[in-house]
């Protein structure tokens, strides 16, 4: 290997000097078209990293420190767990390498917070700012390029200027990765900032910053110590986010929650109904961990589904004699719920009527116009088991579910479905923690788990209102 690096390499070598930043990029993206292009991270580490024959002992030990921690970050940030927490589903090809996030981040805020202002105090430079919107794609690159050049022209005086700059650029790399480490690893923060993170989707990168910005404010003004300063900060930003009135109070928060309509409000039920399996984790489990790894997999996709079926939900109409008939299915299956028997059809047990169903295959059109006795049968049993001619919208009738097992189940009885998921939680398949609890109808002492009736779903909203509540510390 090394014989043919030193005997049967060559290297092509552009010398390119006195040109500006704009100017050398312009030349450099030139040269190289049609090539892999470097990454931010791979730039940056370049711009940390590149030597020097003047280099002595301490700059050289300053850069192999900096390579070694480099490995490290990017070693941690491979954890999905850590990962997903901090970066949403839909921008995960977006990095590279992953330690790109956090120069991505801090790119942000020295751009905003230094850079413009750098602009304003020495207007005879060249300008520092960097315009994202014209410099997407190596946006981080740019702005540590200027902070570099920043730091070398205009920081105090030092009489090693490429140890302090080098430093200080690493200090500051290092200081937003111990933040995101303490995010994580202190549960009540992992939750919060998770949610806040989760439910900003596209913007998650702003508010990110928003919260580093909380972050590093410190303690409050009335003497609180930055913990629970930090805490109700994220409390106040989860209020916002979800209330209109940051001042709510529990009555409003009930009332609020009571009307959100599943046509309506869609997007913030999915917020709640989230934000309940965090706050019931934390009262039930002190230790747990919500996996929101597996609740941004992009392959698995979260969505609401309605506890109680509807008529109007019944399985497509199949023409097909097929094992795989939807109908067919939905016939089997209904079959063997417990006490089925006891359902009156037409003066006799359904489940006569079900068995002559199958046997005659009068669920296919081509046997029978419009399928009626099936949408008959159909009818009777869903609204047997607590389900409506028309749906129940409300948040009583609603849960957070995985669109795989909403796909699945979507037309079933309450009894159907409370197997599949109770079947599913044993196999170690991820469902949410108030959804388990929603299907073994575990809020209140019931003899009957085949329905979920409207008690059910009044004692459903009051636990998740005052379960909310609690977290969010909303008085009366």
């Amino acid at each position: 290997m090394m014989d043919t690096f030193d005997n049967r390499t060559k290297i092509i070598w552009y010398q390119i000097e006195n040109l500006d930043l704009k100017t050398e990029v312009l030349v450099f993206s030139k040269i190289n078209m049609g090539k892999i292009p470097l990454t931010n991270a791979e730039l940056i580490k370049a711009l940390l990293l590149k030597k020097d024959k003047n280099d002595n002992e301490k700059i050289k030990s300053i850069r192999t420190n900096i390579s070694l921690k480099w490995d490290e970050i990017e070693s941690h940030l491979s954890n999905e767990d850590f990962w997903d927490f901090l970066v949403n589903e839909n921008e995960n090809n977006y990095y590279t390498t992953r330690i790109d996030f956090i120069f991505r981040i801090m790119a942000h805020s020295i751009n905003e917070e230094i850079l413009r202002a750098a602009d304003k105090k020495y207007p005879q430079d060249e300008a520092y700012f960097v315009n994202e919107n014209s410099n997407k794609e190596k946006f981080s690159f740019y702005v540590f390029s200027n902070y570099e050049k920043l730091l070398k022209l205009h920081e105090e005086e030092n009489s090693e200027k490429d140890v302090f700059y080098i430093e200080k650029i690493w200090d500051d790399v290092s200081e937003y990765y111990r933040m995101f480490k303490d995010w994580y690893l202190n549960l009540d923060w992992y939750h919060m900032i998770g949610f806040l993170v989760t439910t900003s989707k596209q913007n998650y990168i702003k508010q990110i910053l928003e919260l580093t910005e909380l972050y590093q404010k410190g303690s409050s003004e009335n003497g609180e110590g930055h913990k629970s300063s930090f805490e109700k900060g994220l409390r106040q930003k989860i209020i916002n986010k979800l209330f209109d009135n940051g001042q709510i109070k529990r009555k409003e928060c009930k009332d609020l929650i009571s009307s959100l309509s599943y046509e309506d409000n869609k997007e913030e039920i999915k917020n709640i109904l989230l934000l309940y399996n965090l706050a019931f984790l934390k009262k039930c489990n002190k230790n747990g961990r919500f996996p929101f790894d597996k609740y941004k997999d992009a392959e698995i996709k979260w969505d609401i589904e309605h506890i109680n079926a509807t008529a109007d939900s019944r399985p497509d109409d199949d023409i097909h004699d097929t094992e795989s008939n939807n109908r067919r299915i939905w016939l089997k299956a209904a079959r063997n719920i417990p006490g089925i028997e006891k359902i009156a059809y037409r003066n006799s047990a359904i489940t006569e009527a079900i068995d002559n169903l199958l046997k005659n295959k009068h669920y296919l059109t081509k046997e029978q116009t419009s399928t009626q006795d099936f949408i008959e049968i159909y009818d009777t049993i869903i609204n047997e088991y607590g389900g409506t001619s028309e749906p129940d919208n409300t948040i009583g009738n609603l849960t957070l579910l995985d669109c795989g097992t909403n796909r699945s189940y979507k037309n079933d009885v309450f009894p159907l479905k409370r197997k599949k998921i109770l079947e599913r939680s044993l196999e170690d398949y991820f469902i949410p923690l108030c959804t388990r609890r929603v299907f073994a109808k575990a809020f209140v002492d019931s003899t009957d788990l085949l329905r979920w009736k409207q008690e059910d779903k009044e004692i459903y909203v009051d636990d998740l209102v005052n379960t909310v509540c609690d977290y969010l510390l909303i008085k009366d």
